[in-house]
Order: C-alpha cells, then sequence, then structure tokens
C-alpha cells in the first residue's frame, strides 16, 4: 500500500527492484501523487519556488495533522530527478482516490 506520495514510491521502488516486484502480488495506491513534479510547477510561480529555496523550507497545510507543516525546498529537488518518469505498475494495482 502507498499513499500520495508514498504510492509513487512505491512505483519507483518496485522498478527498480526486480527481485521485490517479483514478490509482490499486487499493490493499493490510494491517492497517488504520480504527477507531483508537474503539479508543483503549474502551483507555484518561479518567483515562489525561488523564496521557498532561498528560505529553504516553506510551510504547507498537512492533512493529517490538520495545521501547517514545514516542508524543505530539498523536497521539490529530489521529485524533480523522477520528473517525467514514472514507472508502470508491474502487478495488479488497485488505485483510489476522489473524494
Amino acid at each position: 500500500v502507498g499513499s500520495s506520495f508514498g504510492a509513487l514510491t512505491v512505483l519507483h521502488l518496485l522498478d527498480r527492484s526486480p527481485e521485490l516486484a517479483a514478490r509482490a502480488r499486487r499493490i493499493v495506491l490510494v491517492a497517488p501523487a504520480l504527477d507531483l513534479p508537474e503539479r508543483w510547477e503549474r502551483r507555484l510561480s518561479a518567483e515562489e519556488l525561488e523564496r521557498w529555496r532561498a528560505a529553504g523550507e516553506r510551510m504547507f497545510p498537512h492533512y493529517a495533522t490538520g495545521r501547517p507543516e514545514p516542508l524543505g525546498f530539498d523536497f521539490v529537488t529530489d521529485l524533480g530527478r523522477y520528473a517525467g518518469k514514472l514507472p508502470g505498475a508491474p502487478v495488479p494495482t488497485l488505485i483510489v482516490h476522489g473524494t
């Protein structure tokens, strides 16, 4: 099971580890953040991204805690490594998404 960014992580992990993918029978992705790198580019202007980079972190609403939490700019930098490189699911996959 992978939720949000964890769903993206599961797909990349299974793509990089044939041994693990061979052992997985099926996966469940909950509200997968499959286009996360592209969403950041659409959501924030170049100036907002630069301010975030300069500050090192920015506050964002955290759905689990119900309050703003800091998110380091390194997160954006790391996401850039995966932009446009979404692997396919190697096993039957259930995606749960929506309201």
